[in-house]
């Protein structure tokens, strides 16, 4: 099975008109007016910060089994004026002067009244709803870099094995291993990172949740710290590399046709005594990823005397990395 995941940076570049003061004019189609003007205030944002598209295909030989595409932008409508509202047809189409922010520089303070007592109540959903979108596609590019852990993250190489009998006539299989992260998952996880954080914040200080990630292929120009005004996206991370998509290591045996004969489970040794080889996020405030971790181990499964025939039949002894869930 082929797993393809790939960034591409795409900047759409629409007919339009700059209003005064940094307003963009767009025009939005659609058959109600609010839908109209939506579908503006989505072009809007796009032409002015532009448009991440990521793309997440799994395929089996010629069949596509999931094929994900998700666009994010790293803006929202702080105002917006509408200039005109023409019926054509089963459509209406909005014309409307919208002033982009780009959620990097937000600070959790969207809007502000123009004297003490004015609060245009519907300019106030618009930018919360706008904002909240973003921030909804932000978890949604998230997950498409994080749902292909923990197979893809790391890379697991086996030594030849050891065959022994105990005390009690068991065969006793041992195999030595060696683990480590997989280099692009971090440069993915990375560069997803630096598009979602905020940059609010003066180096060195922390934020109310931050992400730290450190790797042995880093260049002084590569960003290690990551910081985000709020809570969710460090919450979405550590959701998942835990529970049932914790890190396994998968022993199998296999027969000569491919087919799988005995599965079993081990906890790496440094996700089960807790030990912080690959991450550490005991801190509530944050989650730090050692990109240049690597455990070194034997697993080792005992045989009973009932379970020979399945080991005549194997022709095959492979370790992979599944999630926790794939064993239970």
């Amino acid at each position: 099975m082929n797993k393809l995941l790939s960034l591409v940076a795409c900047l759409f570049f629409a007919s339009c008109a700059v209003a005064e003061n940094n307003y963009i004019r767009v025009v939005g189609s659609a058959p109600t007016f609010e839908q109209a003007k939506e579908l503006a205030f989505r072009e809007a944002i796009q032409i002015r910060v532009g448009t991440i598209v990521l793309s997440e295909r799994e395929s089996s030989f010629e069949n596509t089994l999931k094929d994900n595409v998700s666009v994010y932008s790293a803006g929202y409508v702080d105002d917006y004026r509408v200039i005109s509202v023409t019926p054509k047809n089963s459509l209406v189409e909005v014309t409307v002067d919208v002033l982009v922010a780009d959620s990097k520089l937000m600070n959790q303070k969207l809007s502000q009244g123009k004297d003490k007592k004015s609060f245009d109540g519907e300019k106030v959903v618009t930018t919360l709803n706008s904002y909240l979108y973003q921030k909804q596609k932000g978890d949604q590019l998230l997950q498409t870099v994080m749902g292909s852990y923990p197979k893809n993250a790391f890379v697991i190489n086996q030594q030849p094995y050891v065959l022994s009998l105990d005390g009690y006539r068991n065969t006793i299989l041992k195999i030595p291993y060696t683990m480590q992260w997989n280099n692009d998952f971090i440069v993915a996880i990375r560069e997803a990172m630096g598009l979602l954080e905020d940059n609010t914040y003066r180096p060195g200080a922390m934020a109310p949740a931050n992400i730290v990630i450190t790797d042995k292929y880093n260049t002084p120009n590569d960003k290690n710290w990551f910081k985000f005004n709020d809570m969710p996206t460090l919450q979405n991370v550590k959701t998942e590399i835990s529970g049932k998509k914790e890190v396994r290591i998968a022993l199998e045996f296999i027969d000569g046709n491919g087919r799988p004969l005995y599965r079993h489970c081990y906890s790496p040794d440094s996700v089960a005594n807790r030990k912080p080889v690959f991450y550490n996020m005991n801190d509530r405030r944050g989650i730090f990823i050692f990109g240049n971790g690597i455990e070194s181990g034997v697993l080792q499964l005992q045989i009973p005397p009932a379970y020979n025939t399945v080991i005549q039949q194997t022709s095959k002894i492979e370790l992979s990395v599944v999630s926790a869930g794939i064993c239970s």
